[in-house]
């Protein structure tokens, strides 16, 4: 018959107690915090990427802005994602309307591009 694992009762009852198994352990909230500049750029982008994608919705026709999959900026290149390339098409169109008013943002844009990103893939 094979033994029994110990019982060590000891770290049992300070786990009742809410004592730290480890006493270098952290919440995930005290480890983001402390990040420091690569949490800032993620946020800032994430930020950036909402922003554009409500500058979109604001000026494009319903049923197009709702095929945008995605927008990312990055030097001075704005991305625009979405699901099918006949919708691409039809958004190249329409940004086209529109770029006098892109080039004009705080962003310096030198480019405006528009790929294909269905909706649910990785990426």
């Amino acid at each position: 018959m094979p033994n029994k694992p110990r019982r060590d009762k000891q770290i049992r009852s300070a786990l009742r107690r809410g004592a730290r198994t480890r006493p270098g352990a952290d919440s995930v909230k005290s480890l983001l915090a402390r990040s420091g500049p690569v949490m800032a750029s993620i946020a800032d982008q994430a930020s950036r990427q909402r922003a554009w994608r409500k500058w979109l919705e604001e000026r494009l026709p319903a049923g197009l802005a709702a095929r945008v999959t995605g927008v990312v900026e990055r030097d001075g290149e704005l991305v625009i994602f979405t699901e099918s390339a006949g919708w691409g098409v039809r958004l190249r169109y329409a940004l086209a309307e529109l770029d006098a008013e892109l080039r004009r943002g705080p962003p310096a844009l030198e480019r405006v591009v528009v790929r294909v990103l269905p909706k649910g893939s990785p990426g």
